[in-house]
């Protein structure tokens, strides 16, 4: 003997009607609207990785936020001459070297 299905009868003739209602072209633009509207209403999608990479980024500016900024070095001297270290290890004589 079988039993019947678990199930309302009814569904089959609604899915039915269903499938064969067309609606009009301002009933499927305004459908269409709503799904945008709630689409573009949702939160985005943020995956753990993205999660710790934005948390590590807010951790660093902090971070840099409260150390202080170290003084720059002091520019060239006021008199306009440029002093290089290669200046300074350059040999002062223009001959050969004599001390072999």
């Amino acid at each position: 003997m079988r039993r019947p299905r678990a199930g309302d009868i009814g569904a089959t003739g609604g899915a039915k009607r269903l499938t064969d209602y067309e609606g009009t072209a301002a009933e499927n633009k305004a459908l269409a609207d709503r799904i945008r509207d709630f689409v573009a209403a949702m939160p985005s999608i943020e995956t753990e990785r993205q999660q710790i990479k934005r948390e590590l980024a807010e951790k660093f500016t902090k971070r840099l936020e409260k150390t202080p900024t170290p003084a720059l070095p002091l520019s060239a001297p006021e008199h306009g001459i440029q002093k290089n270290g290669a200046d300074k290890a350059a040999p002062k004589g223009g001959g050969k070297d004599v001390q072999r």
